[in-house]
C-alpha cells in the first residue's frame, strides 16, 4: 500500500510540473526534441524548398526567434558573379527568403522584394543564346529561377549602364527582367521607400 501512495505522489509530483510547465519554452523544446522526429535537429538536418521549388533550399526550424514578417521590403543588390554553370548567390538567396516566408506560413504577395544586377552579375540576365556565347558554357542555370522569381511576385532589374559597359544588347535580356537607367537608381528609390538593403557581392 505504501508503494501505491508513492506512486501516486510521484504522479502527483510530475503533473503538476507539467501545468507549472505550460508556456515554457524550455519544456516546449524537450517535446519537439522528444516528438519531432529529429525535424528540428540541425545536427541531421532536412532541407526543404516549399516556394521555389529547387532552389533557396531551407531548414524549417519553427521554433527559432525572428521568423520572417510579413510586409517586409527588401532590395537585393547584387553584384557577384559566381561560377558560369552555376545559380547566383543573390537569386538562390531570394529563394531562401521566400521559402523561410512559406514554412512560416507567410503569402508571397506579403512581400515587397526587389533585385537588380549588375557588375559582374549582369550575365544571369542573358537570354540562352547570348549567355552560352558570353560564358562559354550549354545553357543558362539563372533563366529558370529567374522566371520563378517573377512568378513568386519579385521585381527584377538590370542595370543599364551595366549592359552598355559589357556591349550587351538589350534584345539579348530575358523578358522576365526589365532594364533599368542604373543600379544606383534602383537601390536608391526603393532605399527611400523603406526598403531593407541586402548588397551580394
Amino acid at each position: 500500500m505504501e508503494g501505491g501512495v508513492a506512486l501516486l505522489n510521484r504522479i502527483g509530483v510530475a503533473v503538476g510540473i507539467v501545468l507549472m510547465g505550460i508556456g515554457s519554452p524550455e519544456l516546449y523544446a524537450v517535446s519537439e526534441a522528444t516528438t519531432g522526429a529529429g525535424a528540428t535537429d540541425t545536427t541531421k538536418p532536412v532541407f526543404v524548398t516549399p516556394r521555389i521549388e529547387g532552389y533557396g533550399a531551407i531548414m524549417p526550424l519553427p521554433q527559432a526567434a525572428v521568423p520572417p514578417q510579413a510586409g517586409s521590403r527588401v532590395v537585393f543588390d547584387i553584384a557577384g558573379a559566381g561560377q558560369p554553370d552555376q545559380v547566383l548567390k543573390g537569386l538562390n538567396s531570394i529563394a531562401s527568403f521566400l521559402n523561410l516566408a512559406a514554412e512560416a506560413g507567410i503569402a508571397a504577395d506579403s512581400f515587397h522584394l526587389t533585385a537588380v544586377l549588375h557588375g559582374p552579375a549582369t550575365a544571369a540576365v542573358l537570354r540562352k543564346e547570348a549567355y552560352e556565347k558570353e560564358r562559354k558554357t550549354p545553357a543558362n542555370p539563372n533563366l529558370a529561377l529567374i522566371r520563378n522569381l517573377k512568378s513568386a511576385g519579385v521585381e527584377l532589374y538590370v542595370c543599364g549602364q551595366a549592359l552598355a559597359h559589357h556591349r550587351y544588347a538589350l534584345e539579348d535580356v530575358t523578358p522576365e527582367v526589365t532594364v533599368a537607367v542604373s543600379a544606383v537608381t534602383v537601390t536608391v528609390s526603393k532605399q527611400m521607400a523603406g526598403y531593407a538593403y541586402l548588397p551580394y557581392y
